[in-house]
């Protein structure tokens, strides 16, 4: 869909002083049909009007120098959204998006990249589409096609979660094959050791998860530098006693290369997060003062308290 602008000489314009009438065809999200915008322009006014549009220098210089030749021209713009489409836009793909993201920098500035090991996916750091609802995401497809380097920060932020999810894997991976690992797991879960802790036997610990699964569990715990737990977990009087012990595994060798890849992959994560949550919000600022769209919307029918 085009966006075009008509531009023509004024009817009444002076010779000397020549004036110029501006015919907007059509902005997404508002009713269609041309609609006069602008009139009894001169030259300079038409300039800027076009490169707060968003036209090129070069695109602006040809517009004019047809203008004055023939008296009219029309010239095609970058799409403009209304606020109707500026509305749903905060609602479903930015408002969501900048809080997922905030979380998202949270989780990687206390290094708990949520990695779930039964799945082998990071929970709550996702690409960008993931964060959405399944309907949303057309509005992110029209977000990204008429937003200029928008499409690229978000490939750059899912090529990194990525590379965090592959690193994170392999972290665990070769935390639950150390031979060091796995004996001092034995060694806290020994029978003095769990007398100590009240616990009568190790599926009082670990609940429903099998035998078999109890070292991918607690390496899962130290790969996501997990804190304290409350005390409703099964495991938490046996990860909160030994949390220190079991977290220095991640520096035996073998680990501490993969464990200060991911620190590093995520660090890079950080980055591209910023740097895509900062071209959002700019866009959301841009969005919201020139539609007169607030970024949330209110309840009209309660009075401020």
């Amino acid at each position: 869909m085009l966006r075009l602008v008509h531009l023509q000489r004024s009817s009444d314009s002076p010779a000397d002083d020549p004036r110029y009438d501006l015919f907007d065809a059509g902005r997404y999200g508002e009713e269609s049909g041309v609609a006069v915008s602008s009139s009894s322009l001169r030259r300079k006014d038409v300039r800027e009007w076009l490169a707060r549009e968003g036209l090129t220098r070069s695109a602006i210089e040809r517009a004019l120098a047809e203008l004055e030749q023939t008296g009219a021209v029309a010239v095609e713009l970058p799409p403009r959204v209304g606020p109707r489409i500026v509305r749903a836009w905060f609602d479903t793909v930015l408002n969501p998006l900048l809080q997922s993201l905030d979380l998202e920098r949270d989780l990687i500035a206390k290094q708990n990249w949520t990695f779930v090991f039964r799945t082998a996916t990071l929970e709550l750091i996702r690409p960008v589409r993931r964060y959405l609802e399944i309907e949303a995401q057309q509005n992110l497809d029209q977000i990204l096609e008429l937003t200029v380097g928008l499409s690229g920060r978000v490939e750059s932020h899912d090529h990194a979660v990525e590379r965090l999810q592959a690193a994170v894997v392999t972290l665990h991976e070769a935390l639950v094959t150390n031979r060091k690992f796995l004996e001092l797991c034995d060694a806290l879960l020994a029978e003095e050791k769990l007398r100590e802790l009240g616990v009568e036997s190790v599926q009082e610990i670990f609940g429903a998860y099998p035998p078999s699964d109890r070292y991918e569990l607690i390496a899962q715990y130290a790969v996501n530098n997990s804190r304290e737990q409350p005390l409703h977990y099964s495991t938490a009087r046996f990860w909160n006693r030994n949390r220190d012990a079991l977290l220095r595994s991640l520096t035996i060798p073998g680990v501490r290369e993969h464990h200060a890849a991911v620190i590093e992959i995520g660090q890079q994560l950080a980055a591209t997060n910023t740097a895509l949550a900062r071209q959002l919000r700019d866009l959301r600022h841009e969005l919201s003062l020139r539609e007169d769209v607030p970024y949330v919307a209110g309840d009209r029918g309660k009075a401020a308290v």
